[in-house]
């Protein structure tokens, strides 16, 4: 079942991007609209350096996931896992804008006195505050720092039989700090998002199990 819904959302990630790159394609083969694009053909090339528009990108990289006990002595070993998915919005050439982000990503940690693997797979959709400093112009460079809140929603897990928690959340609020490097449509960002809600069904004790995740992301922006 994970597999078949992972391979889901990877096609509709795939269709996404393919849309958000050709937007006009179907628009292109009907003559009459086609001569409404012609003024645009003349526009300044400021306007189609990129640096405008609404920006759609790719995103994707390492994460590394520990779990929060309540301060309670842990048993749970952090693990690596990964992220992949598109990002749209920011406002590149202005100071301050709105990023929206449609991720597939995987957290996992470990039982630390059975070492059981638990492997959490969720549509991961932030919708970020981003603050850019630095050239307006695609091809400068610009740091920006991004915030606000996520929204997980699981769409698969792998749980091992003799792992202490077998039942998870299938909804997570997080919230999520970062700060990033652009230049020439290249992005790199490292990030932090805090899991705001108790994950395990089945309660250990009486504290909460909460996710908290580090992300090194690297990106290449479309426009």
């Amino acid at each position: 079942m994970r597999t078949h819904t992972a391979s889901l959302i990877r096609t509709l990630l795939a269709a996404t991007l393919v849309a958000a790159l050709l937007p006009g394609t179907a628009l292109a083969q009907d003559r009459n609209l086609s001569m409404s694009f012609l003024p645009a053909a003349s526009a300044p090339a400021t306007q189609s350096s990129g640096s405008g528009g609404v920006g759609v990108g790719i995103k994707g990289g390492y994460l590394y996931n520990s779990m929060n006990f309540g301060g309670a002595s842990n048993p749970f070993n952090g693990r690596s896992g990964w992220q992949l998915g598109i990002f749209f919005g920011g406002n590149r050439p202005g100071v301050v804008g709105v990023m929206g982000e449609l991720n597939y990503v995987k957290k996992s940690f470990t039982d630390s006195g059975t070492g059981a693997v638990t492997n959490l797979y969720y549509l991961d959709i932030p919708v970020l505050l981003r603050i850019n400093i630095g050239a307006s112009s695609a091809a400068g460079v610009r740091v920006y720092f991004i915030g606000g809140p996520g929204f997980d929603f699981k769409v698969g897990d792998s749980i091992s039989t003799i792992a202490a928690v077998q039942n998870f959340e299938t909804f997570d609020v997080n919230v999520i700090l970062g700060a990033g490097l652009e230049f020439a449509r290249i992005i790199l960002e490292a990030r932090e998002q805090w899991g705001l809600r108790n994950i395990a069904i089945t309660q250990l004790t009486t504290n909460d199990l909460k996710t908290r995740t580090f992300a090194l992301l690297v990106g290449v922006r479309f426009n």
